[in-house]
């Protein structure tokens, strides 16, 4: 609530001023800001009357789905005049977002330089224990290769998702893989994952 109303207000007050970029606006801005006010009096008023949060809810729900609807419109005005999609962007109080989650690394290798050692971590998510349950004690398979999988190590396993592997030679790309084990079995190994040892 406390970001909600000075949020409509600002990309309402934009919305007025460029309305000529955005000639077709699902909801206009007039019908905006009645709909902003609207809700606010209800919101306030709920303080001292608690019966009128379901029409509070109500309001907000619609005071959303109109700045969705003016949302997307805006969007693909934006989207169909890519060279001054920006600008238009800013023009309409919407925030500019770039969309995409961070993918964790399967397998995180962090080399220390001039030792031929690698300390490895897994990212624990990619690696459902064989059992399917996820609070089960699993113990961590450790292997690399350091001629292109034609030879393939098994290191020492661990209790936990991280390793130190020594004694790799310099200069060298090495593959590295993680597998989990738990009473039921050994789970899939993962993909090779490599990294210059240097």
């Amino acid at each position: 609530m406390p970001s909600l109303f000075p949020g409509s207000k600002t990309i309402q007050g934009k919305l007025a001023q460029a309305v000529a970029s955005f000639p077709a606006l699902p909801v206009s801005p007039a019908t905006l800001l009645q709909q902003i006010a609207d809700a606010e009096t209800i919101h306030l008023q709920t303080k001292t009357n608690r019966g009128l949060i379901p029409l509070r809810t109500s309001k907000i729900s619609t005071l959303w789905n109109s700045l969705e609807n003016d949302c997307t419109y805006c969007e693909t005005v934006c989207q169909q005049n890519p060279e001054q999609g920006l600008a238009l962007a800013a023009a309409s109080g919407f925030h500019v977002v770039l969309v995409g989650d961070h993918v964790k690394d399967l397998i995180v290798v962090k080399v220390d330089p001039g030792t031929g050692v690698a300390h490895l971590e897994a990212n624990v998510k990619m690696f459902p224990p064989p059992s399917g349950k996820p609070s089960v004690a699993v113990t961590w398979l450790w292997r690399h290769s350091i001629d292109g999988l034609k030879t393939i190590v098994n290191d020492d396993s661990t209790p936990t998702s991280r390793t130190t592997i020594s004694g790799l030679p310099l200069n060298t790309t090495v593959a590295f893989g993680a597998a989990v084990k738990d009473s039921t079995g050994v789970g899939p190994w993962s993909q090779w994952i490599t990294a210059l040892v240097h």
